[in-house]
C-alpha cells in the first residue's frame, strides 16, 4: 500500500477515533483491485462517530475542504491533505454514530466487508464507472474469497464493535 497513505491512516488512527472504509479497507482485507490505490486513483474513506474537524499538526501540514465530486456519495465532508510525507491525499469523511467495524492486529479499525461491498455496488449502480470496474474485477477474480469472508462475517456477527455502544 502507498506508504504516505498508510502513514496518514496511522496518524489519524492515533489522534482521532476513525474507521477506515472503501478501497483502502478492501486492501486491508487482502482483496485487490485492478488499479493502484496509491497513484491518485483512490482516496481514503473514514467514518467518525460525531462531527469533528481534522486539524493541522506536525504530520498534517495543510488541510483544505474539498468539494465531493463522486455521484451518489454518502460522505459528509472531503478534505485535501498535505502531509509531511509529501504529496496530497483526499480524505472523505462520513459521520455515522452506529458504524460497525473489525479491529486488525495493528489496532486499525476497518468497516465491515459487507458494508463496503454494498456501498461499492450502490455507487456502481448509480453510474460510477470506477466502482463498476472495481465490483466487476472483485467478483470476477476473488469471488470465492469474498464469499468465504462474508460467511465468516455473518458467523461472527456478535463480535463486531459498534460506535453505538461508545460513551
Amino acid at each position: 500500500m502507498y506508504r504516505n497513505k498508510l502513514d496518514l491512516i496511522n496518524h489519524l488512527n492515533d489522534n482521532y477515533f476513525i474507521v477506515v472504509g472503501g478501497s483502502t479497507a478492501l486492501e486491508m482485507y487482502g482483496l485487490h483491485l485492478n488499479r493502484s490505490i496509491g497513484n491518485g486513483d483512490s482516496d481514503i474513506d473514514i467514518i467518525i462517530p460525531t462531527e469533528k474537524e481534522l486539524i493541522q499538526d506536525d504530520f498534517i501540514l495543510r488541510i483544505e475542504n474539498f468539494p465531493s465530486t463522486s455521484p451518489g456519495s454518502d460522505f459528509d465532508k472531503s478534505y485535501k491533505i498535505w502531509t509531511i510525507g509529501g504529496g496530497t491525499i483526499k480524505v472523505d469523511v462520513r459521520i455515522d454514530p452506529i458504524c460497525e467495524w473489525v479491529t486488525l492486529s495493528n489496532h486499525l479499525k476497518i468497516n465491515k466487508l459487507s458494508t463496503i461491498l454494498e456501498a461499492k455496488c450502490r455507487y456502481a449502480l448509480d453510474g460510477n464507472i470506477k466502482h463498476l470496474m472495481d465490483v466487476g474485477y472483485l467478483f470476477s477474480t476473488q469471488s470465492e474469497k469474498i464469499q468465504s469472508m462474508l460467511i465468516n462475517e455473518k458467523l461472527m456477527k456478535k463480535s463486531f464493535n459498534s460506535l453505538a455502544f461508545l460513551d
